[in-house]
């Protein structure tokens, strides 16, 4: 009953959004202005809460740049594997590294864990999210052609919501301020403005993911391909990561 009750609202809000797609009860502008709410507001102040009381060691530092060098990993291996296999995609590599955490982890880790637990999340994500908004969108865009420098990039991440709140977080958190506010009188009502945001990130996501779940035309044969390709570069690294964080926070 325990895993039922965490696993049930997953499962009806999926299948909710799901139910929405196909009757046109929500119209897909409206599922956009959705996803607009999730990355703009609702996420950024998940993500703000999760950091900015947050004390900061040098074993935070340690995993946030071992993650880091996970992604360029799995990037890499990616990378040998669309060499190696016949007729694999161009995209390969970008498909075998990063994670989904802004549009699904986050909900689906508070719902298990609880929102008191959503930090060692957003730790694991910081290295990861660095490396997306930077290595990651470099690679990408070369691949595209989009012609935009190295500058241009980072203009662009500076200006998105998800890193300015993270950023905002860490630094309030690294320099003490946030839990000084935090046990002030101000204390309860940041906190209070923070959960009310927050609070309606995960159903919204998982309503949005149940809309955009649609399997026709899909090759399987290359999604076998993708997924066999991931799970067997990521396994041994994140297998890896876990024994890391046991090391260094063994609470």
């Amino acid at each position: 009953m325990d895993v039922l009750t965490t696993v049930l609202p997953v499962v009806v809000m999926i299948a909710l959004g799901a139910l929405a797609r196909r009757t046109n009860l929500v119209a897909r502008a409206g599922i956009g202005a959705l996803q607009t709410l999730v990355m703009k507001v609702t996420l950024p102040a998940v993500l703000f809460g999760a950091f900015y009381r947050a004390g900061y060691t040098v074993s935070v530092a340690v995993i946030v740049a071992a993650m880091f060098a996970c992604c360029v990993a799995l990037y890499a291996l990616g990378a040998l594997a669309r060499r190696a296999i016949p007729g694999a995609s161009k995209y390969l590599p970008f498909l075998t590294t990063g994670f989904e955490a802004g549009m699904m982890g986050y909900a689906l880790y508070a719902m298990l864990f609880g929102t008191e637990s959503i930090r060692s999340f957003a730790v694991m994500d910081l290295g990861q999210v660095l490396f997306v908004f930077t290595a990651y969108m470099a690679l990408l865009g070369a691949q595209e052609g989009d012609g935009k420098g190295m500058g241009e990039r980072l203009l662009d991440m500076i200006k998105s919501p998800t890193i300015c709140a993270i950023a905002a977080g860490v630094v309030l958190g690294a320099t003490g301020l946030g839990a000084k506010l935090y046990a002030s009188a101000l204390g309860a009502p940041v906190q209070a403005a923070v959960d009310f945001v927050s609070g309606p990130t995960g159903a919204v996501i998982l309503f949005v993911i149940g809309y955009e779940l649609d399997f026709s035309g899909l090759s399987w044969r290359d999604v076998g391909l993708t997924l066999g390709v991931r799970i067997a570069a990521a396994a041994p690294l994140l297998a890896g990561m876990v024994l890391l964080i046991r090391l260094l926070e063994p609470g």
